[in-house]
């Protein structure tokens, strides 16, 4: 099984993004693929990474930077904002949520929520929930708090990627 975990590089006002040492802090494994995507709407960015690697599970991180605790995203909206345009769709034609199909373990210090925002995350899971529906493959998403102990998260995405190895 080819597993994809990608995070995010620094935005905004950020010079760190959280998800990018996250990502590259896991251990190396021929069936773990890592990527750091720019923080940008760009629909080729996703779609040509997926196309390449093509993986059977997909686990995406995204920085929050209020949030208190892991949040396992379960609902991307088919809608974004950017700095210059409000309430535009990603898809005109799609669906107006689509949902990760990993129903990943609420653990202590994490929580289930249905709102990714209208930033790159949300675009980001909209798009990967897309391309999981038509390959069949699984795909979770979660935002991760700037200040969580990282050692919880490497712990709780390897036990995401052992239990779905076969």
């Amino acid at each position: 099984m080819q597993t994809f975990i990608y995070g995010f590089k620094p935005y905004g006002k950020f010079n760190e993004n959280i998800t990018e040492k996250i990502v590259s802090e896991l251990p190396h494994s021929p069936n773990i693929t890592k990527k750091v995507f720019e923080v940008e709407f760009n629909y080729e960015m996703f779609s040509s990474t997926l196309e390449l690697h093509r993986p059977d599970l997909i686990i995406g991180l995204g920085q929050h930077p209020r949030a208190r605790k892991l949040r396992i995203e379960r609902k991307a909206r088919n809608i974004y904002k950017s700095e210059n345009q409000n309430n535009c769709r990603i898809r005109d034609l799609g669906s107006d949520y689509l949902y990760c199909n990993l129903d990943l373990p609420v653990v202590e210090g994490a929580t289930k929520t249905y709102d990714a925002g209208t930033y790159v995350c949300n675009f980001s899971m909209y798009l990967m929930s897309e391309y999981s529906i038509k390959h069949k493959v699984k795909f979770a998403f979660l935002h991760v708090p700037v200040s969580i102990d990282e050692t919880f998260i490497h712990r709780y995405l390897i036990n995401i990627i052992d239990k779905h190895k076969g």
